[in-house]
């Protein structure tokens, strides 16, 4: 029988310890082998905000004047905010994000040169009239009245919106600048047009636009409430797996639970974020859930949770 070095057995029995554990759930078997179910709790609650995201930015083809044009827009837009009854603690700004681009203008025309063809004069007006941007995202909210009906909040929330975009709260009084080239590019970009008409590509999202979406908030204590009903769905599911299969599924234990809203939303790191799920963002601060709607009267939520079947000890 050939010899094992004592320090060599004890390395080799740690490793198979090892992936014995990682082969094991935590409850005392492998989850993938064992019978699960699922179940999903659906709920609705009514937004408390209503939330504005608007892009500042600043551009020149030197990136000294671009961040005085975005410090500029930065303050524009505070004063304006200020008129429309914002309070200070309800406005966020993401940290400053520098790009080299050539602006939209660039964009759109490299999208029309692919579509009909384009020269070395249509690259080199690109090339020259590229540019520094900076850009910060303005968040702003504004609480909705508990008190109104859905009727009544429609009208109020278009009402309030309307105003937000006639305030013009992502611009500034002044032109950005603009180089010999980057004029020649729009100028160009214009003939273009009336030749082609605009169906160039799809439209983005203008910076200085602000877009709107309304902010509900679920209580931890119901989202506990949820996560208990789920599980006893779950575990009635397992149960009549067992007695369908007649196999012994032991008790249920809940390997996975998520709650969700809608698509992904983008996080900024505001108003306390500590991350995010689908369209749901959980506040750091007091544990409870912001869920995205893109209506003023409702924003739903699905709690989801997954059980599987501890191995009995017996096994």
């Amino acid at each position: 029988m050939r010899h094992v070095d004592n320090a060599v057995l004890t390395v080799l029995i740690a490793v198979a310890a090892a992936a014995s554990v990682r082969a094991q759930s935590p409850f005392g078997g492998g989850v993938s082998d064992r019978p699960n179910a699922s179940a999903s709790i659906e709920q609705s609650v009514q937004p408390k905000y209503v939330e504005m995201t608007v892009t500042l930015e600043g551009r020149s083809s030197d990136l000294s004047q671009a961040v005085e044009a975005l410090k500029k827009r930065v303050e524009v837009a505070k004063e304006r905010l200020e008129k429309l009854g914002v309070g200070e603690e309800s406005i966020r700004f993401s940290k400053p994000k520098l790009t080299a681009a050539g602006g939209q203008q660039a964009d759109q025309m490299q999208q029309m040169m692919q579509r009909y063809g384009g020269g070395s004069r249509g690259k080199q007006m690109i090339d020259n009239a590229q540019s520094m941007s900076i850009q910060q995202v303005l968040t702003a909210r504004w609480p909705l009245d508990d008190a109104q009906d859905d009727f009544q909040r429609l009208i109020a929330t278009k009402e309030l919106t309307s105003r937000i975009r006639e305030a013009d709260v992502g611009s500034s009084e002044d032109e950005q600048p603009v180089s010999a080239a980057q004029a020649e590019l729009a100028v160009e970009m214009e003939a273009m047009m009336e030749n082609y008409g605009s169906s160039y590509g799809e439209e983005k999202v203008k910076a200085g636009t602000p877009s709107f979406k309304f902010i509900a908030i679920v209580p931890a204590e119901a989202y506990k409430k949820s996560i208990e009903s789920g599980f006893e769905r779950a575990s009635k599911k397992l149960y009549l797996i067992a007695e369908a299969t007649s196999v012994n599924v032991g008790v249920p234990i809940p390997v996975d639970v998520e709650i969700s809203s809608g698509p992904q939303r983008d996080v900024y790191e505001m108003y306390g974020r500590s991350g995010s799920q689908s369209g749901v963002i959980e506040s750091a601060e007091t544990g409870d859930y912001e869920v995205y709607a893109d209506n003023p009267v409702e924003a739903k939520y699905t709690v989801a949770i997954t059980v599987v079947g501890r191995r009995a000890e017996a096994e």
